[in-house]
């Protein structure tokens, strides 16, 4: 089981203005939102933590980085999905 910063959490932490300094808050919220499906989600909680400058700044770009591999990785696998699929249709 994967341990990641809950929703309600965060969103306790965001409300009462706990941790928006701390690059591990936007850290584990994004890869919670990405283990969730919401990948869109997790780009903006990674862009706000950056945009926020939360420190340290060098964990949280490298965590979005790997990230964005993540996501690269899996939007080629359904284009490549979908080509497949796309050849048996249209052929």
């Amino acid at each position: 089981m994967r341990r990641f910063l809950r929703v309600e959490s965060a969103r306790f932490l965001e409300v009462n203005d706990i941790g928006r300094t701390h690059s591990l808050y936007y850290r584990d919220y994004g890869l919670h939102m990405e283990y969730k499906g919401k990948v869109k989600t997790a780009n903006e909680i990674f862009n706000l933590g950056i945009s926020r400058n939360a420190k340290p700044v060098e964990k949280l770009n490298d965590a979005y980085k790997k990230f964005m591999v993540r996501t690269m990785r899996r939007t080629k696998t359904v284009d490549d999905i979908r080509s497949f699929f796309y050849m048996f249709i249209y052929a």
